[in-house]
């Protein structure tokens, strides 16, 4: 489960920005998730409550704020979201896109004391 390893990287970064800040308990980290990214959601939060122990985040929270796939046309310009598994323009059908949100994975918050 690479969410495990992820969910430790989140720790040990929440820990380092809140020492750098002078704080020693960590509150809440929030992170942005892109539907694309590979991460099951339930399973990242899970193998963070059971890697926070003993950590100054022994109390946090960990809040996902889920990104949904965006695109922008190779053809026309468009932006648009993904629906479902069709990975085409919605405003001309061209297969030309590239992907523009939905596979991130960043930690945008982190609130200690």
């Amino acid at each position: 489960m690479h969410e495990a390893s992820l969910a430790q990287s989140i720790i040990n970064i929440a820990v380092d920005e809140a020492k750098k800040a002078g704080c020693e308990k960590i509150k809440t980290v929030t992170i942005r998730v892109g539907t694309n990214a590979g991460v099951l959601k339930d399973a990242l939060v899970f193998a963070f409550d059971a890697l926070k122990e003993d950590t100054p985040a022994a109390n946090a929270l960990l809040q996902c704020i889920e990104v949904q796939p965006e695109g922008v046309c190779g053809e026309c310009g468009e932006v648009f979201r993904f629906k479902g598994y069709i990975f085409v323009s919605p405003c001309c059908n061209s297969p030309e896109f590239r992907i523009t949100r939905g596979r991130e994975l960043e930690i945008v918050e982190i609130e200690a004391e």
